[in-house]
């Protein structure tokens, strides 16, 4: 975490339930409705866009006593009390300041955002095998949590080479499966040092996850966890019969339970802005405080889609 006029601050998060972001369109494809995936290397993850708007909702929910209208409807409305405004922008205002407003609040100029949040990334994804599930990984991912301060630079600990199309694992036994392929275990060593261990299980991973680490080359990592995603099948509900709707039957995909997320965000001290010519006196730690307690409803409201079919609860390990 940097300290200044941003704060930089690096997150693990574990999910409770499958996580499903759909792209918004149904295709001809494997599933009917796919989720949202990184274009350059085809992995799946949870976008900024999903992560911010959950925040706010939940940043408001928590504040009911100030975003809830009598005969809005909904939980939560707004925190504007002129009914025909969507903000209220107030300097203390927990939705304002931290999440920003758009220009054109009658003739008010817009604010921007106190947070910025960058996609989730799959860290450390379940898979099962011939000894029992264990959890992938790949020496790019470790890469990117070292980047992000999620590891030390000595944590990880990798010794496969580049070239190379076997595991790294202390995970017992010469060959191991992922799903459908099977793999030599080339270095039988865990893909992270003792002091990448011991930090990450500071942060809050499961020793069950840190004791079960594959390392993939960077090569597999994409067809190892697109090969492993749950697929649903799901119909549309007859609201009259309360059967099955005869030609809605579905299929869809998402991220499987006990995967391992990193994200990261950029939190701005409010003091260095002003709101409607009026200097703000919140501090950096306001706003961190707000967004890490609406991340933990996420643990019982869930993200994404398909909340109401079991999906989208997800527990953040380090807030």
């Amino acid at each position: 975490m940097n300290q200044g006029p941003y704060v930089s601050k690096g997150y693990l998060a574990i999910s409770l339930d499958p996580i499903h972001v759909g792209t918004g369109e149904q295709k001809m494809a494997r599933v009917d409705k796919s989720i949202v995936r990184e274009p350059s290397t085809d992995l799946p993850k949870v976008p900024a866009t999903s992560i911010a708007g959950s925040l706010r909702a939940y940043v408001g929910l928590h504040y009911a006593d100030r975003f809830m209208r009598e005969g809005a409807g909904r939980l939560p409305s707004n925190c504007a009390e002129d009914p025909g405004m969507r903000f209220c922008m107030k300097p203390d205002c927990p939705i304002c300041v931290i999440f920003g407003f758009p220009e054109g609040e009658k003739g008010k100029r817009g604010f921007m955002s106190m947070v910025q949040f960058f996609d989730a990334h799959i860290a450390f994804f379940p898979v099962r095998t011939m000894v029992g599930p264990v959890w992938v990984t790949s020496p790019a991912v470790l890469g990117g949590m070292v980047e992000s301060g999620l590891l030390p630079e000595d944590g990880p600990a990798v010794e496969l080479g580049p070239d190379e199309n076997g595991l790294q694992t202390d995970v017992k036994g010469g060959k191991l499966n992922l799903g459908w392929v099977l793999l030599d275990v080339r270095a039988g060593s865990s893909p992270l040092s003792e002091s990448g261990r011991r930090g990450l299980k500071g942060m809050g991973v499961p020793g069950v996850v840190l004791d079960r680490l594959v390392l993939v080359p960077d090569k597999l990592f994409g067809q190892v966890v697109n090969s492993n995603l749950e697929v649903r099948t799901s119909t549309a509900i007859d609201p009259f019969t309360g059967s099955s709707l005869e030609g809605a039957l579905f299929t869809y995909e998402a991220i499987p339970r006990s995967t391992v997320f990193a994200f990261s965000a950029i939190y701005k001290d409010p003091r260095n802005f002003q709101l409607g010519g009026q200097k703000l006196t919140k501090e950096v730690g306001w706003v961190v405080e707000n967004v890490e307690m609406g991340m933990k409803y996420w643990e019982f409201l869930g993200i994404g889609g398909m909340v109401t079919r079991g999906m989208g609860r997800m527990r953040v390990l380090n807030a």
